[in-house]
Formats: structure tokens, C-alpha cells, sequence
């Protein structure tokens, strides 16, 4: 009788929990280095979906190559080198959380700490959204 997905996604965390207590760990470490492999993933494939975005808009711009003045007193700048940019960032930014979740998958201590990091961002842009949605309400006040 074949397996169904979810009782073999269940063994499979089953065995990475029996990986982990054979390692020596206890059994609340290697809960909380799963969370961290569960908050991990989910992180990179919103990386990963940025990534893609910015890698597309940078394509349309290369392909346009047309030229753009943001300011009277500098000089045009060409959506080519835009465009050149963002396709260098996004593949290096791609590359970057590739290995970020290859290490945490690996190691169950990266994981455990991938939670602090995970916390710390969240509070970060908490903090960062308010202090924005505080500047955008101030520059209301000065229009009206």
C-alpha cells in the first residue's frame, strides 16, 4: 500500500527528529530547530519571489534601454545599467539565501538561531512600518 504525502512528510520530520536526538540533543532544542527550518523556508520563498520579480522588471528594463533623467543638474541614466543592477543583485541575493537555507537545513544549531533572526526582523519592520506610516501622516499634515 503506497504512502500517502502527508504521512510521508510526517516520517520525514519524524526522522530529522530522530537525527537530531541522536545527536545528543534534547527534545525542546530539536523541537525549536525545526521551527526554525519551518520559519526559514517560508522566508526564503518570499526571498525567492522578490527575487524573481526584481529579476524580471530588470529584464524589461535591459530589453526597453531607454534613458531616464531624475534630476535637472545629473545626467541621464539608461535602464540598460538599471536593468544590469538589479539582475546582478537579484542572482547574488538568490545565491546568498540558497546557502542561508542549505546551512540551517543542515545544521540544527543554525536553525534555533534562524528563530532569533526571524524575531528580530519581524520587530524591525514593526518598528520601521510605524515610523514610516508616523512620516507619511506628517507629510499629510504639511499638504493640507
Amino acid at each position: 500500500m503506497a504512502k500517502s504525502k502527508r504521512s510521508s512528510k510526517r516520517s520525514s520530520k519524524k526522522n530529522k527528529n530522530k537525527a537530531c536526538r541522536k545527536r545528543g540533543h534534547g527534545a525542546v532544542f530539536c523541537d525549536l530547530a525545526e521551527a526554525g527550518r519551518v520559519l526559514t523556508t517560508i522566508s526564503v520563498v518570499l526571498n525567492f519571489v522578490i527575487c524573481a520579480i526584481v529579476l524580471i522588471v530588470s529584464i524589461v528594463a535591459v530589453v526597453k534601454n531607454k534613458e531616464w533623467k531624475p534630476f535637472e543638474d545629473k545626467a541621464p541614466i539608461s535602464t540598460k545599467t538599471v536593468g544590469e543592477g538589479g539582475i546582478l543583485f537579484s542572482l547574488i541575493w538568490a545565491a546568498w539565501i540558497g546557502l542561508v537555507w542549505w546551512l540551517v537545513e543542515k545544521y540544527d544549531i543554525l536553525s534555533v538561531i534562524s528563530i532569533s533572526f526571524w524575531l528580530l526582523s519581524l520587530v524591525v519592520g514593526i518598528i520601521a512600518g510605524a515610523n514610516f506610516h508616523k512620516k507619511i501622516r506628517e507629510a499629510e499634515q504639511k499638504l493640507v
